[in-house]
């Protein structure tokens, strides 16, 4: 038996082999394969990309290519696809986001450009291929805003790291931004990352290299919200009033608003059918359906604030405190707002804070306009009246009503007959910023720089200085009026008005 086994294992033996050796046959075979594969994959989205840029101006016929030549692992071929797509009259943008969808994808630039970069922020040594200034590159993972190619980190030689951010088009906002000097915000309670360098690379690729803050969280407690709040203020008080920033910078002005599927009450009851409770879907339906019929009003209320210089996306992730001054990033979406903006987005946008503590948004208002008065009292006052152009009128041109305009009464604002939406960020703070003007000065009341320092909860001036007396006046010359022994009593005493 053991000698009749002997050549039975032996036979076994060998066939496992020739089975294990088949396989390292096969392999070159196809690699090759795919290797054609992809050369024809290469080949046929040229052609594709050829048509679509005579034809079409987006590259959407090259896209299913672009992503089987990434699974087969051509990525730099893909990346080459992309940009031929790009010179042959593709879309930028539809071009970004294929480039975005590319695995290890780091964007390209010379390494001239960075190692002036690197001077420039003052590292040492990384001369030559045996001794690079760049060990390592990491592209961040992080979202993107409009005309982003990619966001990298470059590590250093010397151990420090900086940003490469990449961006693609004629002239971006955000190197507008960088170049007029809005953006810096030294010895002040915000500003932006610093920038070390900004190189252009052709025709349509900017590269700013900007300071590595680390990892970026969402601020979430409610020291952080109102410290970012109190600095949102003064970055918007900076440039409050000024006629002139539509024809200094005319990339400010943003582009008109056009019909967006989010601001229709349906689109969030389709997207929470399903998802949530129907308890929850009704609720909100109901409460979109009173937002929207009141949308009219709001919006007056909107755009009757001055304007000023906002950063546009300031949301809790735009925002980092370092050393308690808040750094903004992503200046992508800089542009002439109606003051109060940026504080809308930081207290609308998920904000876990807010919802956990209403009495926040308080807090926030009162920090933002707190440094209002501080900031416009080292102005000249201004005696030009509110321009035509929209940009609003200078808060410092008067302190307070005249004595003629205090005795008259105000109308009541339009803002205290919407029930539920002034319960919005957006209406509370046009309720809180606006007030209808006196006759003799038609600068608002609150916008002026001492009721600026008065408490939220507190009137605007013109009202606050009425007395009891000329109340008690006006409602005794009310058609109607039919005084009382109860109410005789218990009128209030001032000198020179008596109750009889």
């Amino acid at each position: 038996m053991r000698k009749d086994l002997g050549p039975s294992l032996k036979a076994v033996v060998g066939r496992a082999g020739r089975l294990i050796r088949w396989p390292r046959l096969i392999t070159p075979w196809f690699r090759a394969r795919r290797r054609a594969r992809a050369d024809l994959r290469w080949a046929i989205a040229t052609i594709r990309s050829a048509r679509a840029g005579k034809g079409a101006a987006e590259p959407r016929a090259i896209a299913k290519d672009t992503a089987r030549l990434v699974k087969l692992g051509r990525v730099a071929d893909a990346d080459a696809l992309l940009e031929l797509a790009e010179q042959q009259g593709g879309d930028v943008w539809a071009v970004l986001r294929a480039r975005r969808r590319l695995r290890g994808y780091v964007g390209t630039a010379a390494p001239d450009i960075i190692a002036c970069a690197a001077q420039a922020m003052g590292a040492d040594g990384g001369q030559g291929e045996q001794n690079p200034i760049v060990v390592r590159t990491q592209r961040v993972a992080s979202g993107y805003g409009p005309g982003v190619d990619v966001v990298v980190r470059h590590h250093l030689a010397d151990g420090r790291s900086m940003i490469r951010k990449t961006l693609r088009g004629p002239a971006p906002i955000e190197v507008l931004a960088y170049q007029s000097g809005l953006v810096d915000g030294r010895d002040r309670r915000w500003r932006a990352p610093q920038l070390y360098s900004l190189e252009k690379e052709g025709t349509r690729t900017w590269h700013l290299f900007l300071e590595d803050l680390g990892e970026i969280s969402r601020l979430e407690s409610p020291h952080e919200v109102v410290t970012a709040a109190r600095a949102l203020g003064e970055f918007n008080a900076a440039h409050l009033g000024e006629q002139t920033l539509a024809t200094r910078f005319p990339w400010l002005v943003p582009p008109p608003p056009t019909h967006s599927t989010f601001s229709q009450p349906g689109y969030a009851r389709r997207r929470l059918t399903g998802v949530v409770d129907d308890k929850i879907v009704t609720r909100v339906r109901r409460t979109l359906a009173v937002l929207h019929a009141h949308r009219g009003t709001l919006s007056k209320l909107y755009s009757a604030l001055p304007v000023t210089v906002c950063h546009g996306d300031a949301n809790t992730a735009n925002m980092a405190i370092r050393d308690g001054v808040l750094v903004l990033i992503d200046w992508a979406t800089c542009r002439l707002a109606p003051v109060g903006t940026d504080l809308a987005y930081l207290l609308g946008l998920s904000n876990r804070a807010v919802l956990d503590q209403p009495s926040l948004v308080r807090e926030c208002l009162d920090a933002y306009r707190q440094e209002w008065p501080l900031l416009h009292a080292r102005r000249r006052p201004s005696r030009r009246s509110s321009s035509a152009t929209g940009i609003g009128a200078s808060p410092t041109r008067s302190v307070g009503c005249s004595t003629a305009s205090r005795q008259c009464r105000s109308p009541a604002s339009t803002t205290r007959s919407v029930t539920r939406p002034s319960l919005l960020i957006r209406s509370r703070l046009a309720s809180r910023l606006t007030s209808p003007g006196c006759a003799t000065n038609p600068t608002p009341c609150c916008l002026t720089p001492r009721a600026m320092l008065a408490p939220i909860s507190r009137p605007p001036r013109c009202e606050r200085e009425t007395s009891a007396a000329d109340r008690f006046g006006q409602r005794r010359a009310a058609p109607g009026y039919r005084a009382t022994e109860e109410s005789a009593g218990t009128l209030p005493r001032h000198r020179g008005v008596s109750n009889e």
